[in-house]
């Protein structure tokens, strides 16, 4: 964007485009193009008449601190605030259905969102380097289905609740969030599976909470693998019947872990390195036991089964 662009001027005999105090508008009014990225004024309050923006409409407002949007607007697209430095004021985003790709990226001083009843979706990179983002709060009624890839990744949040309608989490969605300490799937969540890489770089995550009544039935590989300072995993609340390859590999302050009855197959590698796991209970309906899962450990293992599951690799517990 320029950045020292103070204003846009339109001839006013222009048959497409007009300029309302500097601001690029449709001829019409109904769409906001384009707010001058150099403009001085600290507060901008987008008028009635406009039922759009422009993709990219506030790129780079380098003095906007505060936005106020009418109760017309449904979409925030792409870029549409990003790389707003100075923007941490949101007004009138109750009724925003879509939040796309980037589009309030790298605004450094937003330290808290709140979330629409009528949000659908959140497109990646939504809110991607804010690293100031403490706190987001979702509406109880929202709608919202997905969280895309990275949308909060190498933010400051310190703990997250996912709303009960997600039921799909993309992968890397909380990628670098150095300060994120606690993650919370709730009861009567969607959600079926933890995905990969999830929480890759989440280096201070200590504590991932199931609640009772939650649909989670698998964990993906490598979703929690390297996280040195998680503790708490209690898997009892779940139905989970997987935990994928590399799953929990590395996480070498791990010590309260339960797995849950519903468990039939762990993955390679999937607790290699917990080392401070002193000892577990294998489910009696647990049939596949993958190459190192339980490797460089030292966990003494518990089978609630009279014999070892039928699908079990050799060297399931160490190298040699």
């Amino acid at each position: 964007s320029c950045t020292n662009l103070l204003e846009i001027q339109v001839d006013e005999n222009n048959s497409f485009y007009k300029s309302v105090d500097g601001v690029l508008f449709t001829k019409k009014g109904t769409k906001l193009l384009c707010y001058p990225a150099g403009k001085k004024d600290s507060v901008y309050q987008v008028n009635d008449i406009v039922t759009q923006l422009e993709t990219s409409a506030f790129e780079g407002a380098q003095h906007l601190t505060e936005i106020v949007l009418n109760n017309k607007i449904r979409e925030i697209p792409k870029y549409c605030f990003a790389y707003c430095p100075n923007l941490n004021y949101y007004f009138g985003f109750d009724n925003i259905e879509t939040i796309d790709e980037f589009a309030f990226t790298c605004n450094f001083k937003m330290s808290s969102f709140k979330f629409g009843a009528s949000l659908i979706s959140i497109g990646k990179f939504a809110f991607y380097g804010n690293y100031s983002l403490s706190q987001v709060i979702f509406d109880e009624n929202t709608q919202i289905k997905r969280i895309g890839a990275y949308v909060f990744a190498s933010c400051g949040l310190t703990t997250f609740k996912f709303p009960i309608s997600v039921s799909s989490i993309a992968q890397y969605v909380f990628s670098d969030c150095a300060s994120l300490k606690e993650i919370i799937i709730p009861a009567n969540s969607q959600i079926e599976y933890i995905p990969a890489y999830a929480f890759d770089g989440c280096s201070n995550l200590e504590k991932v909470t199931f609640e009772q009544g939650n649909n989670v039935t698998n964990i993906e590989a490598n979703a929690f693998s390297g996280l040195i300072w998680l503790t708490d995993i209690n898997l009892e609340n779940t139905a989970i019947t997987k935990i994928g390859n590399y799953a929990f590999m590395g996480c070498r302050n791990l010590c309260n872990l339960v797995l849950p009855d519903t468990l039939e197959e762990i993955g390679r590698f999937a607790f290699y390195n917990c080392i401070s796991i002193n000892e577990l209970t294998l489910p009696e309906n647990l049939d596949f036991i993958g190459k190192y899962a339980f490797a460089n450990a030292d966990i003494t293992l518990y089978f609630l089964s009279e014999n070892l599951p039928l699908n079990i690799q050799e060297k399931w517990n160490n190298f040699f």
